[in-house]
């Protein structure tokens, strides 16, 4: 009797122990619109760390004293797998926050809605976009009714779903929903705010798919100068916008200006992110490829 005592209460206090450590960990997960290299490179040191609570996770019953806390912070936690491309895990930590969640707090709460447009994320990202779709439409439709069509989490959503449409090769419907977050966006937030420009970016991207370089210069013109604005010239956002007008240049022949401001995005990138950094390593790959074009 006293061995089953003994052995229940070690199980206790273990899974204590592991939501306490979830909640932590989740709590390194910031939502911001961009992560510094910091940020990036911090969660890399801590991986070990990481995989011990990822681990721990599924073995936790669903029926916490904090329940919710847990959750919230699983789901945190997928989104740090999911901005280093591992996910599978993200998705499962996704699935498992989402299953606890719909049974505590139903699926229109807001940390239901939040797990399930991470889901049609993951879904997005490996290629499903049919399911992918299916999520976003369910994210939307809750939250439209919770919090409004207007409001940057909806529309979030709905750019979202036209980064679909734009991989299918829908590019009218994509420009359609695109707009459709875009004046959402404007009007909320502001012409210069992050997500703003990212939609901005976006509308550029299906220019330049289409063909129509002289409109993605304009747009992602535009794009580029309210984050030089708002984020500044290194910022790596920023840095990305001038990657997307270097390709223009490159479709267009104009090759020499094209590797200016590729060299532009690489100084950028290894001085804000590092040498090591997997954007840094890819740009500066392909820069060397150019290089001969120089001359």
């Amino acid at each position: 009797m006293h061995f089953w005592a003994r052995e229940r209460l070690d199980t206790q206090s273990k899974q204590r122990k592991a939501q306490e450590a979830i909640i932590l960990v989740g709590g390194i997960s910031k939502k911001r619109e961009d992560k510094s290299t910091y940020d990036w490179t911090f969660e890399k040191r801590i991986w070990s760390h990481l995989e011990t609570v990822r681990m721990s996770v599924t073995e936790l019953p669903k029926h916490l004293k904090r329940a919710g806390e847990v959750f919230r912070a699983t789901s945190a936690i997928g989104e740090i797998y999911f901005r280093h491309g591992f996910y599978s895990q993200a998705g499962n930590l996704f699935q498992w926050s989402f299953q606890g969640q719909q049974k505590l707090l139903g699926d229109e709460h807001l940390d239901s809605l939040d797990t399930i447009h991470n889901m049609a994320i993951v879904l997005y990202r490996q290629g499903e976009y049919s399911k992918a779709l299916e999520w976003y439409q369910r994210a939307l439709d809750g939250r439209e009714k919770t919090l409004g069509k207007d409001h940057p989490s909806t529309l979030d959503t709905v750019g979202n779903m036209a980064n679909v449409f734009y991989s299918q090769g829908e590019y009218s419907k994509a420009l359609e929903w695109y707009q459709r977050a875009l004046d959402g966006h404007e009007k909320t937030l502001g012409k210069d705010h992050p997500s703003t420009l990212n939609t901005v970016g976006n509308m550029a991207n299906v220019f330049y798919s289409q063909g129509e370089y002289s409109k993605a210069l304009e747009w992602y013109q535009r794009d580029l100068d309210g984050r030089e604005k708002t984020l500044g010239k290194d910022h790596p956002s920023t840095l990305n916008a001038v990657h997307n007008m270097a390709n223009v240049f490159k479709s267009q022949g104009e090759d020499s200006k094209a590797l200016e401001w590729y060299q532009r995005a690489l100084d950028g990138r290894e001085e804000t992110l590092g040498k090591d950094h997997p954007d840094t390593i890819a740009l500066a790959k392909f820069v060397e490829t150019l290089i001969p074009l120089r001359t």
